[in-house]
């Protein structure tokens, strides 16, 4: 029974017969063990049942960072006897030696570790937990137990799953040159290394772009850019200005959580639309029957202000070829019937 330690001790005994001479014999019989004389009373052979082992495996699946394969985890070993009473004593893991305290071990493991405890008395009843809750793992949970069988190693394994989570808030500034822009009036899009949409977004009044939070579930870094969208508004001029967006996710604390930065390229640039110029025209007509008013010169005075009323001043094309000089908000021009004058520009 390859349960069994078998005692293997050898007993010499030698029988020793004399003759009285008158016809009757007697026999004296003596014992050793060994080279050591041993008692009739003193004789006996002892069997015993081989104790048993215990093997902990520790696996861990998902996301596994430099930080959470560091993570340890610790595992609760309970020994009771068959009245369900406390075991105290000393196993066997690998070259140490694990004191059974009351009942309880403890052993530490990382993912990919294994502890194999040996010299368990067989018999005995046996309890592993994984004890703590740690964040960002999503743990085995589960109690083995059973008993202790001789000569054999029950076998268990924990497995536990770790996986990450993180956030990054894209946001870009809209300036709009002329005049008050409208909220959701320009419309942008977040393209990835692949020129591919991530997300779209519009403006608020503030100007401020804010596209929808991105969520990460792993370490990395991710490249991006923000353009405009050309609009159909021909009064506006749209930018074709990009905006490099780099993201970069980081496990720092091995809890989960993703320490997720965002830079910018170029930094807090906005992108910006203006109004196109417009353009005014002046035309002169003379009604008369005298032919000489025609070739008669006519003299206009051209006031020009910003949008609050404030005075402008400046070179303004005149006619596509010409210059008219604006000096505290006006300048003239001459024309004669029939003429027209385009100021641009504006």
């Amino acid at each position: 029974d390859a349960a069994i330690n078998y005692d293997t001790t050898t007993y010499t005994a030698v029988v020793e017969v004399t003759d009285d001479g008158q016809g009757n014999l007697s026999a004296e019989v003596t014992y050793a063990k060994g080279s050591e004389a041993v008692t009739a009373d003193e004789l006996g052979f002892e069997n015993t049942t081989k104790p048993g082992g215990l093997s902990i495996a520790k696996q861990t699946t998902g996301t596994l960072t430099e930080k959470a394969q560091a993570q340890a985890f610790t595992f609760e070993i309970s020994l009771t006897d068959e009245l369900l009473q406390p075991w105290n004593g000393e196993v066997t893991m690998g070259s140490e030696t694990l004191t059974v305290a009351d009942g309880k071990a403890a052993v530490t493991l990382k993912g990919g570790e294994s502890v194999t405890l040996t010299d368990i008395p067989a018999g005995l009843k046996y309890q592993v937990e994984e004890t703590g809750d740690l964040p960002g793992w999503t743990m085995d949970g589960e109690v083995r137990e059973g008993r202790i069988a001789a000569n054999e190693t029950a076998e268990l394994s924990f497995t536990n799953t770790y996986s990450l989570t993180g956030d990054a808030s894209i946001e870009v500034k809209k300036t709009l040159t002329g005049r008050a822009m409208e909220a959701g009036e320009f419309s942008f899009q977040l393209l990835d290394a692949n020129n591919d949409v991530a997300a779209e977004a519009t403006n608020g009044t503030d100007g401020s772009v804010l596209f929808p939070q991105m969520t990460y579930t792993e370490e990395g870094t991710w490249a991006y850019r923000v353009v405009e969208v050309p609009g159909d508004d021909p009064t506006v001029e749209y930018s074709t200005q990009e905006i490099s967006v780099t993201v970069t996710a980081k496990d720092e604390n091995g809890d989960g959580k993703l320490t997720v930065t965002v830079a910018y390229d170029p930094d807090k640039t906005p992108i910006t639309n203006t109004l196109k110029p417009g353009a005014l025209e002046i035309s002169k007509k003379v009604v008369s029957t005298n032919p000489a008013h025609g070739e008669k010169a006519f003299v206009f005075t051209v006031k020009l202000t910003d949008k609050d009323g404030k005075a402008l001043n400046g070179d303004f094309t005149l006619n596509d070829t010409e210059t008219m000089t604006v000096r505290d908000s006006e300048a003239t021009i001459t024309l004669k019937g029939g003429e027209s004058a385009v100021i641009s520009g504006l």
